[in-house]
């Protein structure tokens, strides 16, 4: 026997269904106010995934957004020119984003010697130990430039301590801080590499080698230091590899050193023979002088 616990009579159909209507619109108000919390706290936790999403998405595309490299002042060829007096030919930095500016020749007459050089390779500093003076000599004489284009191709030689990185960004803290003193660094880097093309040389003792020919001071120690320039290393390597190489008769580099004399590849022979190249230059000599006699001079204005 049921009752409405307000009498103590019995209840009859009508008030039980009038009790169980109750009971339902009860129950279905509790259900919709627990279906407007859940709808409330889905939305809330829809609306912060979104916000961490956007988030996130917006932090990589930031981080992976990130500018091309500017390289040092004086290297807007991604390489160093050294005429006349050993001196560098001054040219402002390359910007981010921009591609090389290929360097113009210092006259018709100057024969254009350039190398793409690793530090850490051997045949490099063998080139530059027999071949060194006599192309300090062609260059005081006016008879040639040299431009260097620093390369990264060997890090792994060095027992993970990317020295040809390393290395090549020494030379362009030089080049930028201390230009006039790239040609005798370069040779002197080159010399002091590690025995057989193998190890490495700390940021100390390359900061050691840029003191003995004059270019230690505290913005090369700190450019040594920091790796400035690393990142626009590994552009330039990259380009080099990549190529288009201009005013060159070679679409890339492909080993180190590569030399080209007025734009040709020198195709050594190895071990090198000073003689062989100083053959080559007196071919390349010969060649501008013979094409400039040919040209038909200008005639002068009419007065």
């Amino acid at each position: 026997m049921e009752s409405t616990g307000s009498g103590d009579g019995p209840l009859v159909p009508i008030e039980r269904r009038e009790l169980a209507r109750d009971k339902a619109k009860q129950s279905r108000e509790q259900r919709r106010k627990q279906q407007r919390r859940n709808r409330t706290v889905f939305r809330s936790l829809i609306a912060v995934v979104l916000v961490a999403a956007v988030a996130g998405v917006a932090f990589m595309l930031t981080s992976s957004a990130k500018p091309a490299p500017s390289g040092p002042r004086n290297m807007l060829s991604d390489g160093i020119k050294i005429g006349e007096g050993l001196q560098a030919v001054p040219t402002r930095p390359l910007a981010a984003e921009q591609q090389p500016v290929p360097s113009e020749p210092i006259a018709d007459d100057v024969i254009d010697i350039r190398v793409y050089v690793d530090y850490l390779c051997t045949h490099c500093a063998e080139f530059d130990e027999e071949n060194n003076e006599q192309i300090a000599a062609w260059i005081q004489e006016g008879a040639a430039s040299l431009e260097v284009h620093p390369l990264a191709l060997l890090d792994s030689q060095s027992q993970g301590h990317q020295y040809s990185t390393r290395a090549a960004n020494a030379a362009a803290c030089v080049a930028n801080y201390a230009p006039d003193s790239f040609f005798s660094f370069n040779s002197a880097l080159l010399a002091a590499q590690p025995d057989g093309g193998q190890g490495s040389l700390d940021d100390e003792e390359i900061l050691d080698v840029a003191k003995q020919v004059g270019a230690g001071g505290t913005p090369i120690a700190d450019c040594i230091a920091n790796q400035k320039f690393k990142s626009w290393v590994k552009a330039a390597t990259v380009r080099a590899l990549n190529g288009p190489i201009p005013n060159a008769s070679i679409e890339s580099v492909r080993v180190t050193p590569t030399i080209l004399i007025n734009g040709a590849k020198y195709n050594y022979a190895y071990p090198f023979d000073s003689k062989d190249l100083a053959q080559v230059m007196t071919q390349a000599i010969g060649s501008v002088y013979n094409k400039m006699s040919t040209q038909e001079p200008t005639p002068a204005p009419e007065q």
